[in-house]
């Protein structure tokens, strides 16, 4: 830790005994007027010494006439006028509808108290998080042990309601394919493969005429059905056509344009083969009934 810039005050408070007991958590009291005020507390000299800024959005909305009366207060003080009024005053209201720490007016003041790229501490919702200002939104850094394997998720989007947005090292949105990949499966399929196989998909989709966009498990599903073919010698449809008839000692071989056109279901076993479906499992499943290719493979993989 750097001591520079640091009050006397946080120096003298900061011992060695302090920073063991905040394994047990700290005293924050933050007031409902200014996103950087605190009551006066030794646990947080460590913000101090170390010269990192610690925030709050939990702030009552200046118009707001009805909580005028805790508007310069702390919390503590707030709970203290709150038991003196009735369990629906306005305190007490106010409170509850802000249990999470954290109001609307209160995040735009963040925003605002940040410069661009500028790094913090955000305590809301009883946790401490590390925070950074891109493209004036505020980022936090996700620390949810959920995502210790996820080596692409880096940020999400603060909101007031809950959602998140994962975002990348650079703060853009992670594909909610990979993000979905990730979440399911870990590290098992890179990123070239799914996407890659995503846009195989689409295309065999778009030469039915079908503008779709193909879910997680059909991509994944190509994907393993693709693996498997890479391990597994299946003849041909060309491999396995019977011989043309002979008669004689000469043979003659008649083409006409007829044989030159292919129909969607042998397109469509020519693609399954492909991907590693044994043919005479694919001339069983085409026969059957027309259906998509997606339709086609789950049958396959059933």
């Amino acid at each position: 830790l750097s001591v520079e810039g640091a009050s006397a005050q946080d120096l003298e408070l900061f011992t060695e005994d302090r920073l063991k007991s905040m394994y047990e958590g700290l005293n924050v009291s933050p007031f409902f007027n200014c996103v950087d005020a605190f009551e006066a507390d030794a646990d947080l000299a460590l913000f101090g010494v170390a010269g990192v800024r610690l925030l709050h959005s939990w702030i009552v909305d200046p118009e707001d006439t009805t909580l005028s009366c805790i508007r310069d207060r702390s919390y503590m003080e707030a709970v203290a006028a709150g038991t003196e009024e009735k369990a629906d005053g306005p305190i007490m209201q106010f409170l509850g509808d802000t249990a999470v720490q954290s109001t609307h007016i209160g995040i735009q003041m963040v925003v605002d108290a940040l410069e661009e790229k500028q790094v913090a501490v955000l305590f809301m919702n009883n946790h401490f998080s590390t925070i950074v200002r891109i493209n004036s939104t505020i980022l936090q850094l996700v620390t949810d042990e959920g995502y210790a394997d996820k080596r692409g998720v880096v940020f999400q989007r603060f909101t007031l309601d809950g959602g998140s947005t994962m975002l990348g090292a650079d703060g853009a949105p992670i594909n909610p394919l990979l993000l979905g990949a990730m979440q399911l499966y870990g590290d098992k399929y890179t990123d070239d493969a799914l996407l890659g196989m995503q846009d195989e998909l689409k295309a065999i989709a778009a030469s039915e005429g079908r503008d779709v966009q193909p879910s997680l498990d059909e991509v994944v599903k190509a994907i393993d059905a693709e693996h498997k073919g890479r391990n597994t010698t299946s003849p041909s449809r060309a491999e396995t056509a019977p011989a043309p008839l002979s008669t004689g000692a000469t043979t003659t071989t008649t083409t006409t344009a007829q044989s030159a056109e292919v129909s969607p279901a042998d397109e469509m076993v020519d693609k399954l083969v492909a991907m590693g479906f044994a043919i005479d499992d694919c001339l069983r499943v085409v026969a059957t009934n027309p259906m998509t290719i997606d339709r086609a493979i789950e049958r396959l993989l059933a």
